[in-house]
């Protein structure tokens, strides 16, 4: 779960799908969806920073409480990580799952 913080990144996998009878110009049918499936990545630290930015300080304060008792919180450290663990997701996450966790995107301290 996301303990109740905002989720910063999504995935989309299409479920059904309906081919048009057009092609691409490398020949790969193009298609309609017709059913999707919403999937939320692990906590980020971006998502609720940029909503505190937004909402008022009683809120920004809820936010913050949340995000301090949260997998964001190394505790060891008494810092943030920029995201949850990444452990088990897919490469096409991108970049940062070619770093090991606490180099660069993948759950670096800041």
């Amino acid at each position: 779960g996301t303990s109740g913080i905002i989720p910063t990144y999504f995935s989309y996998d299409v479920k059904r799908w309906k081919e048009t009878g057009e092609h691409n110009e490398d020949g790969h049918p193009l298609v309609v969806p017709l059913e999707m499936e919403v999937k939320r990545f692990p906590l980020f630290l971006e998502g609720p920073v940029r909503m505190m930015k937004a909402v008022d300080s009683e809120e920004a304060m809820d936010i913050y409480k949340k995000v301090r008792n949260s997998p964001l919180r190394d505790e060891n450290l008494n810092m943030y990580t920029i995201s949850a663990s990444l452990e088990g997701q897919s490469m096409d996450m991108g970049r940062m799952m070619a770093f090991a966790p606490g180099w660069l995107e993948n759950q670096s301290v800041w």
